[in-house]
């Protein structure tokens, strides 16, 4: 895909990177947590601010949706497990156990480490929406959208567009 972007004009005008990440690693965390699964769709949402809200504002909207603090604590565990290297997959995976598919994990981590060997670059992991709604919604290339979740992630990303 980053070749496609390249080869129409993405690169040099409109730098860009690629994150990878899967909605089943979202629902298993939700699940070891102790979240209903009925309410991963609200959880979700909530997880999905946090760009804008920080991880503070994402303890306290899922306090205030009457959520306790040890499904609080224990998906924030998950969380700070990811700072965006192929590792993490592995270190999550171990953690949630029988709550994540052993082939979800194997997956992400496989693309990763093809991209990696390859010589081509690299594609961070990253549990919150890969894209950047503010560029999104104003097509602006000044306009620098990162992960907050994925602190590793912003060494040499200035300037860069989150898809």
């Amino acid at each position: 895909m980053g070749t496609v972007l390249q080869e129409i004009g993405f690169g040099e005008k409109y730098p860009f990177y690629i994150v990878l990440n899967d909605r089943a690693i979202l629902k298993a965390m939700q699940s070891y947590a102790g979240f209903p699964e009925e309410d991963f769709a609200e959880i979700s949402i909530v997880l999905d601010k946090e760009d804008k809200i920080g991880r503070e504002g994402v303890r306290e909207e899922l306090l205030s949706l009457s959520y306790t603090e040890e499904q609080i604590s224990r998906y924030e565990d998950c969380l700070n497990l990811v700072k965006g290297d192929k590792e993490d997959i592995l270190k999550l995976q171990e953690k949630l156990g029988a709550h994540l598919s052993e082939e979800v994990g194997k997956n992400l981590y496989r693309i990763m480490k093809m991209v990696e060997e390859s010589g081509k670059g690299s594609i961070p992991f990253a549990l919150i929406r890969p894209l950047c709604a503010e560029w999104a919604t104003t097509r602006d290339p000044s306009l620098k959208c990162v992960p907050p979740c994925s602190p590793a992630l912003l060494e040499g990303a200035e300037g860069m567009t989150r898809w």
